[in-house]
């Protein structure tokens, strides 16, 4: 088999006060650092250390949006830790390490990308050209740039919402969700319930 993970909606930027929630969580840039230390670790030991014979051709990361919380509503604009650029660029050193981890460890990553609904530069969200009036894309596109010499790794970046990819004989559509049109899921069924 092939390991797959999805890393998705980290909104890299924003600020969860732990006196604003009852003390049940916090999200700020230390702990979103955290967050993807644990989140490679773990990867790795779940697939190299949990299974009795780990041997893999490579690992599939879907990158599935939201990286970045963007400032499309006015809260985050007001609450974030930085400006887009400022997420942009600091969500972009953590996928460059987290994904060096994941080569290292795995020795091919194919990364499939989407974009999300947070990363978009419009206020509300457009059909035509979505995906280059996005951050996310831009982001993708830079980080392929950045691991262009890099052989173990390739990703599949479309001008769309979507990405379709094949893993063994297995099809699969990457989409963030936003555009299904139902508005996501719940707490208790998650996306059972607009899917069905």
């Amino acid at each position: 088999g092939v390991p797959m993970t999805i890393w998705s909606d980290w909104h890299w930027g924003e600020s969860v006060p732990a006196a604003q929630v009852a003390g049940v969580n916090e999200y700020n840039a230390v702990v979103a650092q955290q967050r993807v230390k644990r989140l490679v670790t773990t990867t790795i030991a779940l697939a190299k250390d949990r299974m009795v014979r780990p041997t893999y051709p490579g690992i599939v990361v879907c990158l599935g949006g939201d990286m970045i919380t963007g400032a499309i509503h006015e809260e985050l604009a007001l609450t974030n830790w930085g400006t887009v650029q400022e997420q942009f660029l600091q969500v972009q050193e953590q996928l460059i390490a987290a994904i060096g981890a994941m080569a290292d460890a795995f020795g091919r990553v194919f990364i499939p990308c989407v974009v999300g609904n947070h990363g978009r530069n419009t206020m509300k969200s457009h059909f035509k050209d979505r995906a280059f009036q996005n951050y996310e894309w831009n982001l993708y596109h830079q980080l392929r740039r950045h691991f262009a010499k890099d052989k173990r790794i390739q990703f599949l970046i479309p001008d769309e919402t979507d990405a379709c990819f094949t893993v063994l004989g297995h099809r699969f559509l990457l989409t963030h969700g936003d555009t299904l049109g139902v508005k996501g899921g719940d707490g208790i069924i998650g996306a059972i319930g607009p899917i069905a």
